[in-house]
């Protein structure tokens, strides 16, 4: 009876996966994709003509930059000779790998400019590198432009197929064109070898093929697990010893029904190599992509061993880890693994089934590398919100460090079987229609802080503003209000319970002013519709328990009034009630057709917790619409300063089908968007990608740190270096860190050039901890009010808040030294023990001005 139902239940699993693996292949039944506009080939050369043959021909030289660009025909590998500092850049590996246990295939990798990733319906990535497929063959063109050249990659397999092979034929046809032909050449053959050769065939013939009495007919046994030799032997024995022919193969598999278009994968992808007005310029070509039916492209690795350190070299990997991070050369963590982030976090488009990692954002386009006396700056300048940083050391499986780009043209997401708790990929249809671009400056100081100036200099020329510094400033954020459930006669409603009312926000604003806080700027959290989760702003209603509209203008008039910043805090993209949001319509959507629905996740689970309140991420053709009525209700209320909590750094794609926007279609939307709102209010952001430093005047809760990856030997505060001087920021709320000490913002905060930072209730909050908002718990003012004065009072005495942070420089695990364009340096000590450098005595846990 146990066995019954068991079959019966395993029929059902299978009926259920064979129905969504066929709803979720059936667009492979015919092929979907939107047809692209042809690339023009005009001027293109193909190399193996052979009149392509100099291996170092001059491209371009700018005179400026001191950079010669040139490309070795016969290889398409790029050679940039920098005349400043006499340091070439290559491509590839120029020189010999003697790690003891490199492979063969790690070797090709090494003379390739790029690794093709692509799949074939539910599978995982299988790749391609170019060398072996074009580069190798001689099957790729050159065409020559204005400051560069453009290579067109022919990327085919040209080894033989097991779909070349016959998957079913009957057996009297396998009989007479194969193994009869082969007796007959065993019976004839001149000497023992040629009669033990085609003996040999025939029994390859009858291994291989599995003798199915039944149907009459011969099938091939696995194919897919075939081996590459197998298959060039079998081929072999078919096509040259035995009578089989390609007409033969077509007559078997229409005779068999062997529907045989997999094929074999092929790709044509062009780059562009350019000199510029500040450095040099890789370019992948979008609109010159081809991809085979049924072998779609998921991503590109590129250039992925460009300017490489080897095992004899020293410096360091920069990667924009949080604030920044370096990987030194040879640092001999082989058990590390490899550095692997995308750019701008995670997806709201795409199912998250278990808590990720904490990690922070990568929220600035770019990587870097000193190598000996010289150094680039890496910035992605096209494709940046589909594209993944990775970097990794000498030491693993060959001798060289190396970073960059990984690009994605497609996305891929995950759909849970029903009942049997085991998921299948989904992938995109289209390709993405941008081009990807990396550009590299060699900085004339070779080293982080180098980079972070040139890359200053980059987001200067592209908008970024230029302003005083005005001595330290204090961030607070005042927490208004949260929302409960709560009972009356049995019916549950929604009730507002204030943390902070306006005239509590004064009463604390005051008492700073009076205590000789000054440049104060205020970020009002949770002062509308329901509070810290609030409903979409469509219509702005403020609780009286906060203050209500008359307690918000009471407070706009106090700020001007007394020279105070202040900011109302608003979300674009997060909806946590359906209250004026209609979220089959209006929020991101799943690959699987599915609203994206997120939860908090469950610290001891690490799933998602469902007692708690969902929330959704509005969809990008909806921002236009809504932006204009939140503006609109903020007009209402004459605010002209407005923090936006999320506008700056959720960055989403939404997978509905005919409705598709990848996360690049979205940030043109919300950099669109952007210039609307700089045009009516002054600009907050919080923790915002870097694209925002376009459009802001403030940033609060800047990573002070990067993450805790093992292959990452020190943090560097390179997203403050590349924006001080231009716009006010501070680090993350002091208040609300439970791993780091008010000694250990002091010191950040003199190492990045931070203004302070609290998150603050007027109010206890012992109730929110059986709440969802108990990150909230160490909020209540009066706890940190007498050290963040005197902390204000000590870091502005220091004068360095009128200043621009300057140099930075990691002098070992603990010591930091800075110094700021006023001349004032210092060394802050994060160690348990006292440090001595030179003639200085650095305190324990303290700095030095010098």
């Amino acid at each position: 009876m146990q066995m019954k139902a068991f079959l019966v239940k395993l029929v059902v699993l299978t009926l259920v996966f064979l129905g969504l693996y066929f709803l979720v292949t059936s667009e492979y039944q015919e092929d979907l994709r939107k047809p692209r506009k042809a690339y023009d080939k005009t001027g293109y050369v193909l190399v193996s003509e052979g009149t392509l043959t100099n291996t170092k021909r001059l491209v371009a030289d700018n005179i400026e930059t001191g950079l010669k660009l040139y490309i070795d025909e016969t290889t398409s590998h790029i050679t940039l000779e920098n005349s400043n500092t006499g340091q070439i850049w290559t491509s590839n590996v120029t020189e010999e790998d003697t790690h003891p246990n490199i492979e063969l295939s790690t070797k090709r990798l090494q003379q390739s400019t790029m690794k093709i990733w692509y799949y074939t319906k539910l599978e995982e990535p299988k790749s391609m590198i170019n060398y072996d497929f074009s580069i190798k063959e001689q099957n790729y063109y050159l065409r020559y432009i204005e400051n560069g050249v453009e290579v067109l990659y022919i990327i085919y397999d040209t080894n033989h197929s097991v779909y070349e092979l016959p998957q079913r034929l009957r057996i009297s046809r396998l009989q007479e064109l194969v193994i009869d032909v082969l007796n007959e050449k065993a019976d004839n053959a001149k000497d023992a070898s040629e009669k033990t050769k085609y003996a040999r065939y025939v029994r390859l013939i009858e291994s291989n093929y599995m003798y199915n009495e039944q149907h009459g007919i011969y099938v091939l046994k696995n194919p897919e697990n075939l081996s590459q030799n197998m298959v060039d032997t079998l081929y072999e024995i078919f096509y040259v010893h035995s009578n089989y022919t390609f007409e033969d193969l077509e007559y078997d598999n229409q005779d068999q029904g062997v529907v045989n278009d997999n094929g074999k994968p092929y790709f044509e992808v062009a780059v562009r190599y350019t000199l510029t007005d500040r450095g040099f310029k890789a370019t992948i070509i979008n609109e010159s992509i081809v991809e085979s039916k049924n072998h779609r492209l998921s991503h590109i690795d590129f250039l992925p061993y460009f300017g490489a350190g080897s095992k004899n070299d020293n410096g360091y990997i920069v990667v924009p880890d949080g604030s920044g991070a370096l990987i030194n050369f040879n640092n001999g963590k082989t058990y590390a693994a490899t550095y692997e982030k995308s750019l701008y976090g995670k997806d709201y488009g795409k199912a998250v089934y278990a808590m990720p990692e904490k990690t922070y954002t990568a929220l600035m386009p770019i990587y870097g590398m000193k190598k000996n006396d010289d150094a680039y700056l890496a910035i992605i300048t096209e494709g940046d919100a589909m594209t993944e940083i990775v970097a990794d050391i000498s030491g693993k499986y060959d001798s060289f460090n190396k970073v960059y780009s990984r690009f994605y043209f497609r996305e891929k997401d995950k759909l849970p079987l029903m009942g049997i708790g085991e998921r299948i990929n989904m992938w995109s249809i289209d390709l993405t229609t941008n081009d990807y671009s990396v550009e590299y400056i060699f900085p004339d100081q070779k080293d982080y802080v180098g980079m972070a100036k040139a890359y200053r200099e980059y987001l200067i020329d592209q908008g970024m503003k230029e302003s005083d510094k005005t001595g330290l400033r204090f961030n607070v954020t005042f927490l208004g209000g949260y929302s409960d459930v709560e009972h009356f006669l049995g019916i549950p409603y929604e009730k507002v319970y204030p943390l902070t009312t306006t005239e509590q926000a004064k009463l604390i604003l005051e008492r700073l002013q009076n205590d000789g806080v000054k440049n104060i700027d205020v970020n009002y959290r949770g002062w509308m519709n329901g509070g810290l989760n609030p409903d979409y702003p469509t219509k702005i209603k403020v609780s009286k328990t906060i203050g209500g509209k008359k307690g918000i203008k009471d407070l706009q008039k106090y700020a001007d009034n007394h020279n105070i910043n202040l900011f109302f805090e608003t979300n674009f993209f997060f909806i946590y009630s359906l209250d004026n949001f209609r979220k089959n319509t209006e929020a991101t959507r799943l690959m699987s057709g599915e609203v994206a629905t997120h939860y908090p996740f469950n610290e001891a689970t690490l799933l998602p917790d469902t007692s708690y309140s969902p929330y959704w991420v509005l969809n990008p053709l909806h921002i236009d619409k809504k932006l204009q009525k939140i503006t609109k209700e903020l007009n209402q209320y004459n605010i002209k300063s407005v923090a936006l909590a999320d506008f700056g750094s959720v960055l989403s794609g939404h997978y509905k089908e005919k409705e598709f926007y990848y996360k690049t279609q979205t940030k043109d939307i919300i950099l669109d968007k952007f210039t609307n709102l700089q045009e009516q209010y002054t600009l907050m952001t919080l923790n915002p990608n870097i694209y925002s430093v376009f459009y802001v005047d403030y940033i609060i809760d800047l990573p002070l740190e990067s993450s805790l990856y093992n292959i990452i030997d020190a943090e560097i505060p390179f997203y403050q270096l590349a924006i001080s001087g231009s716009i006010d920021y501070t680090g993350t709320p002091i208040n609300l860190d439970d791993k780091h000490s008010l000694t250990w913002y002091k010191l950040k905060s003199i190492e990045t050039g931070s203004n302070l930072n609290f998150t603050w209730s007027y109010k206890e909050t012992y109730d929110l901890m059986l709440t969802e908002f108990n990150q909230y718990y160490s909020t209540a003012y009066e706890y940190w009010y007498a050290n963040a004065v005197d902390l204000y009072k000590e870091l502005d005495s220091l004068g360095i808040f009128n200043a621009t942070l300057a140099e930075h420089e990691v002098i070992n695990r603990d010591v930091r030294r800075v110094k700021y364009s006023n001349g004032i340096e210092i060394y802050v000590n994060y160690g348990n023990t006292d440090i001595i450098i030179g003639e200085y005595i650095i305190k324990a846990n303290d700095y030095l001005v010098v």
